[in-house]
């Protein structure tokens, strides 16, 4: 199904202009409107705010704000309370864009705003959108929100000021990551880094981890399981004639040995083998490419105010998920279409917004005159 619908898609951008208009040579205007931008800001914050606050009252705090509370739990155990809450029965995956994507796009729009229109005004919310964006992110010590903020943050930059990127900021950049990364090891094992394999241990979690379930993929199937057929899939409210397979879970408990609940999340293409074998690979590539080309006709044949920047954001981040989870964890999670459904009406709120100069963007017959 994903492969047909992929294909229809393709041979209807195909029979269009979508893919000629797709050949920019120029950089694309960037719009903005100031008081639009604020309205947005405000139904994002709301709504993360309500769906944060659900969530408090469903399930309690979120893990950063119990770590006293959990001071006598080691890192198996801490992990293990983790695991149950976002993957347990409270359907954390319902509560999570509060936490997640609509803070990451307050921060992009704010950040936005800023570079293309300094003052102090528009720094402090900038700022506060950030810190708001980090604290949500690291709620549950999950290192994945982070990294999609400084990614955000870091390509927002790079397309609004459009300037070369130095290495001093490169340097700065990856500090800040090697930091974060240092602190949620900290806040998991406060002697984490007093033991003689902290170093090993460090380097195995964020280079290592998710290429050796891949492969853990290719060596337990067909030999020792049957392909999964589809199980692995989403089924939101058992409304297929199937019970989900937990991969992540099953991953978890055969590569430590172990019966405590856990996720060793396995890459897209992983995914797909263990499902299919070869063809499933080739499946998954092939839905990865469609979304490219998909969101870079769209975005291409659009100019790109704030909200549009950071809705194709989102949608990066996304797809980059998939080097490290399935399909129907990032690309086509249930939880995505009312969530791009929102940011698309507050695009709307934005309208065509305020020019701010720039080049002028040629698309169809005028690109093509242009060209010759």
């Amino acid at each position: 199904i994903a492969l047909l619908v992929t294909a229809l898609i393709l041979l209807h951008l195909q029979s269009t202009k979508s893919l000629k208009t797709a050949i920019v040579q120029q950089a694309p205007t960037v719009v903005s409107d100031s008081s639009a931008t604020n309205k947005q800001l405000v139904c994002l914050l709301i709504v993360s705010v309500v769906l944060v606050a659900a969530w408090w009252r469903v399930a309690g705090s979120p893990l950063l704000f119990r770590l006293l509370d959990l001071s006598n739990l080691n890192e198996s155990e801490l992990k293990a309370v983790r695991t149950d809450m976002i993957f347990g029965d409270l359907r954390f995956h319902w509560y999570e864009p509060g936490f997640t994507v609509f803070p990451l796009v307050m921060a992009v729009l704010a950040y936005h705003r800023y570079l293309r229109q300094p003052g102090f005004k528009h720094a402090l919310i900038a700022t506060l959108a950030t810190l708001y964006a980090a604290v949500l992110g690291l709620a549950f010590l999950l290192k994945l929100p982070m990294c999609d903020l400084i990614f955000a943050l870091l390509a927002t930059r790079l397309y609004s000021v459009r300037k070369k990127f130095k290495m001093t900021a490169a340097l700065l950049v990856a500090v800040l990551a090697l930091g974060i990364m240092t602190g949620l090891f900290w806040l998991y094992d406060p002697m984490f880094f007093q033991s003689d394999s902290a170093q090993s241990a460090a380097l195995d979690r964020v280079f290592l981890a998710y290429a050796r379930t891949g492969s853990m993929c290719f060596v337990l199937w067909p030999d020792r399981y049957h392909y999964l057929l589809g199980t692995t899939f989403s089924n939101p409210g058992s409304i297929l004639p199937y019970t989900q397979v937990d991969l992540p879970g099953v991953l978890f408990n055969y590569a430590y040995n172990t019966e405590l609940p856990g996720a060793a999340p396995a890459p897209a293409f992983a995914e797909g083998y263990v499902n299919f074998g070869w063809a499933g690979v080739v499946m998954v590539l092939f839905c990865v490419c469609g979304f490219i080309v998909v969101c870079q006709c769209w975005f291409a044949s659009v100019k790109l105010d704030g909200m549009r920047l950071a809705f194709m954001i989102v949608l990066l981040a996304t797809l980059l998920e998939a080097s490290m989870n399935g399909m129907f964890y990032n690309i086509f999670h249930v939880r995505n279409l009312p969530v791009y459904a929102f940011l698309v009406v507050l695009m709307k709120i934005g309208g065509k917004g305020a020019d701010y100069g720039g080049a002028v963007r040629h698309s169809g017959p005028e690109l093509l005159a242009g060209a010759r």
